[in-house]
């Protein structure tokens, strides 16, 4: 795929791209496979130097139940992932303050990360709603065979804001993306699952997704949680740090928009580019570029399947490639969404293979990328 001609205009704090989306990035342009047999993997992240992709699960409608899953990019085959989770498991620094393990039958995986620990080991960094508001922490242990998940630790959110997305600073400095975030107390989803079912189904409302705003949360052992400067968007959702940890790619779902944002606001301003879609999750590709990846509906539209007693939404959907330096936006990918797969979440590129998850799907979807594209990307 050829990069489409376009006008960047640049504004105060604000970027803003010209230009239009062809036939040439359609779906029906593009094979694409489906690999099934893992529930509701909303998000995914690369365990680069590995063929190994771990990607979330986010349970049943209340988030509960989900764990996390494994997908072999030399087989293209994905399972429930094995997680050393007992329930006497001590927690590490510095994640010691966890009062233990979760439960592995609640757990769930709703915004997941991977970076490198110091002693050279991944660490997996997964958003949990089952029975609790935590971030939990894996290390990934990675030999011949399928990598063990070893359970290290958790974080407990604080119980004013909807937790969405994770990423972390090579100390162990957690980044949090919340969906929304005020001074009220918000029940944890584990306590919307038990109430009466004459209660159930009236928790989220469409009309008034785009009026809220999020927030941005560093968490370290000594401080614990803290807001950052300039961070409040429509919907905050997915998010990635610049290779020096000390910007954040956040995207606003309400917004249609990604924003960089400097963690420490002596080092500039937010700069946001229009996308043009529900951005959800942002990943880092294989060649230093960021993909950007949502629906292409209204907000009414994807919080009804979301939330719905569907097995998948036929929503259409969009992923783009951004430049973290200027966040020019370019475009990659678009799916029509069907009773299989659609809504897609996360667009994760490895070589040639976009890698797709979604909010409600028992697949995840690869894309091969036309030759001019993985070129143009590569």
């Amino acid at each position: 795929m050829s990069r489409l001609p376009h006008k960047t205009v640049k504004l105060v704090g604000y970027v803003a791209m010209v230009g239009c989306w062809t036939a040439q990035v359609q779906a029906a342009a593009t094979p694409i496979t489906l690999v099934c047999g893992a529930a509701n993997v909303e998000d995914m992240a690369a365990l680069r130097g590995t063929p190994w992709i771990v990607g979330g699960g986010m349970g049943d409608r209340y988030f509960q139940g989900g764990g996390l899953h494994l997908i072999d990019t030399r087989t293209n085959r994905i399972h429930k992932a094995e997680l050393a989770m007992a329930a006497d498991a001590r927690p590490e620094a510095p994640y010691d303050a966890c009062p233990g393990p979760v439960s592995p039958a609640q757990f769930s995986a709703h915004g997941v990360n991977a970076a490198l620990g110091p002693d050279g080991a991944y660490r997996i960094y997964a958003v949990n709603h089952g029975g609790r508001e935590s971030i939990e922490i894996f290390r990934a242990a990675i030999t011949s065979g399928t990598p063990v998940l070893q359970w290290i630790g958790c974080v407990l959110t604080p119980d004013t804001v909807m937790t969405n997305a994770i990423a972390a600073q090579a100390d162990g400095t957690l980044v949090l993306s919340a969906s929304n975030a005020g001074t009220a107390r918000l029940p944890s989803f584990y306590a919307l699952s038990q109430r009466p079912p004459a209660e159930q189904g009236h928790e989220w409302d469409g009309e008034t997704a785009g009026q809220q705003k999020g927030l941005v949360l560093t968490w370290t052992r000594e401080q614990g949680w803290a807001p950052v400067a300039n961070s409040a968007l429509p919907g905050n959702n997915g998010i990635e740090l610049s290779r020096d940890g000390q910007w954040a790619y956040v995207n606003a779902w309400s917004g249609e928009s990604v924003t960089r944002i400097p963690l420490d606001p002596a080092r500039g301003k937010p700069v946001t580019a229009k996308l043009g879609f529900k951005a959800d999750n942002i990943r880092w590709g294989d060649d230093g570029t960021l993909i950007a990846t949502g629906q292409r509906a209204t907000e009414q539209e994807v919080i009804a399947c979301a939330f719905g007693d569907g097995s998948a939404c036929a929503i259409p959907y969009r992923a783009a490639v951004i430049d973290p330096e200027t966040l020019a936006v370019t475009p990659l990918y678009d799916g029509k969404g069907s009773d299989r797969f659609g809504a897609a979440t996360v667009g994760l590129k490895t070589g040639n293979a976009l890698w797709l998850g979604s909010l409600r799907s028992d697949c995840v979807a690869r894309v091969t990328l036309p030759h001019r594209a993985a070129k143009a990307l590569d």
